[in-house]
Formats: structure tokens, sequence, C-alpha cells
């Protein structure tokens, strides 16, 4: 996938400025697109190692393979991987502050 036909992709799911992104439909987004770039055709596609067993080899792996990616598509994947860890943050954050306002309701 191309640098420009991903931007489009983007803008269309979530709008020029993402505006409408949310948590959920980011992880969709994320899930559909990992699984089109993985059924691409293998030119620079990454591939998680099957020996790690951390999640912080698996990430020292990416970091590492992606230097050596076509410029495009590291730029792709990197992200791709920063929104991840931007909503997955938020999820996390909202949660944490949402979460003490149904306490009440979990002591009855």
């Amino acid at each position: 996938m191309t640098l420009e036909a991903f931007r489009q992709r983007v803008r269309q799911q979530f709008g020029p400025d993402m505006e409408r992104a949310t948590p959920q439909n980011v992880r969709e987004f994320l899930d559909q697109m990992q699984q089109e770039l993985d059924t691409a055709p293998p030119s620079g596609t990454y591939e998680i190692s099957e020996t790690e067993t951390s999640y912080e080899a698996i990430l020292r792996t990416f970091f590492s393979e992606i230097l050596d990616a076509p410029r495009e598509q590291a730029l792709i994947q990197l992200w791709m991987l920063g929104l991840e860890l931007a909503f997955t943050d938020l999820r996390d954050t909202i949660e944490e502050e949402i979460s003490p306002l149904f306490r009440p309701w979990e002591e009855t």
C-alpha cells in the first residue's frame, strides 16, 4: 500500500482532522489494516518472530527491522503503532476516570 492510499483510507475513516476517531473505531481500523497489510505481497511487510517470548523482545525486533523497511511501509507501520498506543492509553485513562462513578452500584 502506498502512503497516499493509506492517507486516503485514514481520512475516509476518521475525517480530515481525525475528528471521528474513537477507541473502538481505531481498533477496528487497525485490525482491518493489519489484516490487509499481512495479506499484501511480501514487499517489505513486517513479520513478528514466533520465537520471541516477551513483549519487549517483540518491540525490539519490530523497531530493529522497521529501520530496514521501505520508507513508506515503515512510516505506515510506525503511524499505526503510534495510533494504537495513543488510543489504548486513552481507553485506559477513560476507564480509570469513569470507573469510580460506578463503584456505589458495585458494592450493593
